[in-house]
This record gives C-alpha cells, structure tokens and sequence, in this order.
C-alpha cells in the first residue's frame, strides 16, 4: 500500500512539475521526457490497482510469497508459504510483458 501511495503523489508531482515547465515555455524534447516518466508512473499506478483482478493470483508463485505479511497459503508439497496481500490497490506491478510459457517435463510458469 505504502507504494502506491508513493505512486500516486509521485504522479501528481510530475504532473504539476509538467505544467509550470509548459507554462514556463520550457523545450519540447524535455516536456517529452517529462511525459514520458509521467506516463510510466502512471501506467505504474494502474497496474496495481487493477493487477489483482485482470491476472490470476496463485499463492505459491516465488514472486507472490511475502515473509511477515501474516497471510498463510498452503501450497502443497511446498507447505505453508506466507503471501502477498491482494486487492486494489495491493498488486504488482508488470514491468514488461507477463505471461505463461508451458516448460517440457516442468510445468507451467510464469
């Protein structure tokens, strides 16, 4: 939560930043960079807000284990592995692309 916090006053800042330079009449290719980091920070935002309810959540995942968030999953083979919390606003981030390759004699992973 303490992220997206952060997110979302650091998105406004750039925003505000962004106008008072366009007002300024500051050069074209720095409003483009500013837009540019503004538009990563905000796709950022996004993502978790809504990364919990477009992608399926599976508890045991590596990337989804959280050592002292208090929320336990039994995983099997694995035992109980401590989780992520989810919901709005709780979710990761995709940096890239995400998606599932099916590895021969493996499994499926993300």
């Amino acid at each position: 939560m303490g992220l997206s916090i952060f997110r979302i006053f650091a998105s406004g800042a750039i925003a505000y930043y962004f106008i008072k330079q366009w007002r300024k009449g500051a050069r074209t290719e720095f409003l483009i960079a500013i837009g540019l980091v503004f538009a990563g920070a905000t796709g950022n935002l996004i993502d978790s807000m809504f990364y919990d309810f477009i992608f399926d959540y599976d508890p045991c995942i590596g990337f989804n284990h959280l050592e002292g968030s208090g929320i336990w999953s039994d995983c099997g083979i694995m035992g109980k592995q401590e989780t992520r919390h989810t919901g709005f606003l709780m979710g990761n981030v995709v940096d890239m692309f995400q998606f599932t390759v099916e590895w021969p004699f493996l499994g499926s992973m993300v």
